[in-house]
């Protein structure tokens, strides 16, 4: 199912020069503008100092833990080449390092589901984004959708972990308390 999904998506490249041009925009550029937007988050979704601080270190840790953690013990232990090496394919974006998990899918994912623990909206529309530039890869050939899939699955876990990790009641408590309930 895995090669049959992404012959489907690859099957959308080479069509167009334009349409080849967008996919390495969206698979190749549009992650610096995505990280650019991530950076600066905290700076639009809180105007308290200590919310913006919070959420700034608790995406850098996301980042660390997924990409600078999970994705090289994954890629020391397993190899799986790129399809467009495994497949002998030209691809529209191309990179030396192993397929498994994608790097680009595994720290947007960790940074959206981080983000979205205390920013629904801005949370929501960032996974969207993280899976809109994930998939253009696979059509760009630089992916299988499962490398995605395990890009989103372990980026997710990263953000929960540290979720988990930072006392995240004392900045944003869960309940605010009224008038009644003060002492």
């Amino acid at each position: 199912m895995d090669i049959s999904l992404f012959n489907f998506l690859y099957s959308f490249a080479h069509r167009s020069p334009l349409f080849d041009a967008l996919i390495v925009f969206f698979g190749s550029y549009i992650p610096f503008l995505l990280g650019i937007a991530f950076f600066l988050a905290p700076f639009f979704c809180f105007s308290d100092w200590r919310k913006r601080m919070f959420l700034f270190l608790g995406l850098a840790l996301s980042a660390l833990l997924s990409r600078g953690l999970f994705v090289p013990l994954i890629r020391f232990a397993y190899h799986r080449p790129r399809p467009f090496v495994a497949m002998d394919l030209d691809a529209l974006i191309t990179s030396s390092s192993f397929s498994f998990p994608s790097g680009h899918a595994i720290l947007f994912f960790a940074l959206s589901f981080f983000l979205l623990f205390f920013a629904k909206k801005a949370g929501v529309l960032f996974l969207f984004a993280s899976l809109v530039v994930s998939l253009f890869r696979v059509v760009a050939g630089a992916h299988y959708p499962s490398d995605i899939l395990g890009g989103m699955v372990l980026g997710a876990l990263a953000a929960f972990i540290v979720f988990q990790l930072l006392p995240s009641r004392a900045i944003f408590p869960r309940s605010i308390p009224t008038e009644d309930h003060k002492e």
